[in-house]
């Protein structure tokens, strides 16, 4: 279960069938500021295009690019499945989206309850028909967690909330997904900054993990 969930998360924001989604992979939002990867120094992520910085708790592992990617092209099966059409949505959709860190307490290779992992992901929001918050940009992600429903059971009966991250608003999605005795709580947070959608995902199993995602999420400066 461990595998597929976390290689379903990762593809979910780039899985939406927006109208008029344009094949378009220019970073540029003006000639004087270009989004890149942001860089790991120590034990802190930071991003000059958001202003952001992120402290990574220590022995937390940083996912590699290669890791990133074994991730993705997984969950693109997973989703696309035999669907041709979908699976050309997910490849043009890998164009548009910026995994910025994935940083986990033991490796997303590793499957375990005591592994919560923390994502944060960038994704230019002109490629939207009608997003133009972080409420919106989330009400997409519902959609798809519920077409999921058959082979990933999520709950959302929580409704969207805003949570202050940064100083920053951010509209907070939760999705919970029970198998046996193992509970994930998935929480979705967004924000629309500069032109992308700036998101944060964190999966935890355990009272724990939460606290220790919680950490990192009071730990962004966004300036």
């Amino acid at each position: 279960m461990f595998k597929k969930v976390i290689s379903c998360f990762l593809v979910l924001l780039l899985s939406f069938s927006f109208v008029g989604c344009k094949n378009n992979s220019t970073k540029a939002v003006s000639k004087d500021k270009i989004i890149s990867l942001g860089k790991n120094e120590g034990n802190v992520y930071s991003n000059d295009f958001f202003n952001m910085t992120i402290k990574i708790p220590d022995k937390w592992v940083v996912a590699t690019d290669d890791e990133k990617k074994s991730l993705i092209e997984k969950g693109s099966e997973i989703v696309a499945g035999e669907d041709k059409t979908k699976a050309k949505q997910l490849d043009l959709a890998k164009l548009r989206t910026l995994y910025l860190l994935v940083i986990s307490s033991k490796g997303t290779q590793v499957q375990s309850v005591d592994n919560p992992i923390f994502m944060a992901i960038a994704e230019k929001i002109s490629f939207f028909q009608g997003v133009k918050n972080g409420a919106g940009y989330l009400a997409e992600v519902k959609k798809q967690l519920k077409a999921l429903s058959s082979t990933l059971p999520y709950n959302l009966d929580k409704e969207v909330y805003t949570e202050k991250i940064g100083g920053k608003d951010f509209s907070v999605l939760e999705a919970t997904i029970s198998a046996g005795d193992i509970k994930m709580t998935q929480k979705y947070y967004a924000c629309i900054l500069n032109g992308y959608a700036l998101s944060f995902i964190t999966t935890s199993y355990d009272s724990e993990g939460a606290k220790s995602l919680d950490g990192v999420l009071k730990s962004i400066t966004l300036k």
